[in-house]
């Protein structure tokens, strides 16, 4: 991560004190309600699959991100980490025949339905995102968010959000690993 600091710090012609950078992995899945229940808005049903997801994987909930399609009944899941390790534990979870029955099992009782059609995603998400001071720069912002994007332009997608009254890029790498 320091390699990347250092390169966007000297793109954008600041110090690597001026440049912020996290990392974060993500595991993901879907499966299928088979039901949607009456009366249950899409909020309770996204926080009982988040509450099944959590117990049942041991997470923090704000580690858990749950999309729910109310007319087909499709799940999409999402779990983050902080560290590459603690994503593939979670992946090997998630990957697991016993896991994916608690899970299934939980979402039932929660939600009040059957599912199915569980899917785990084989690969780990990697995210990393930088915010750049750039208060201090003599360098144009725009020219300095063009080479940083074909500088991270082999990874799967980079997205610059810049908000120059503030004097500052922001922007978001994701690239893919997979998991073997």
């Amino acid at each position: 991560m320091n390699v990347y600091t250092e390169q966007v710090a000297t793109i954008y012609g600041v110090n690597t004190s001026d440049v912020l950078a996290s990392v974060s992995y993500s595991s993901s899945g879907s499966f299928v309600l088979t039901t949607i229940p009456e009366g249950r808005t899409e909020e309770e049903i996204i926080n009982a699959i988040s509450v099944s997801l959590v117990d049942t994987l041991g997470v923090h909930s704000s580690d858990v991100d749950v999309d729910v399609n109310m007319q087909t009944g499709d799940v999409s899941f999402t779990v983050s980490s902080e560290s590459y390790d603690a994503a593939a534990d979670i992946l090997f979870q998630l990957n697991s025949l016993i896991v994916e029955k608690q899970i299934l099992s939980s979402v039932g009782q929660n939600v009040e339905t059957s599912a199915g059609s569980y899917t785990v995603s084989d690969e780990i998400e990697a995210s990393m995102e930088f915010t750049i001071d750039a208060d201090e720069t003599t360098r144009d912002l725009t020219a300095a968010a063009f080479q940083t994007e074909q500088f991270f332009s082999s990874f799967s997608r980079v997205d610059i959000d810049s908000n120059y009254a503030l004097l500052f890029d922001k922007f978001s790498i994701h690239f893919i690993e997979l998991h073997t």
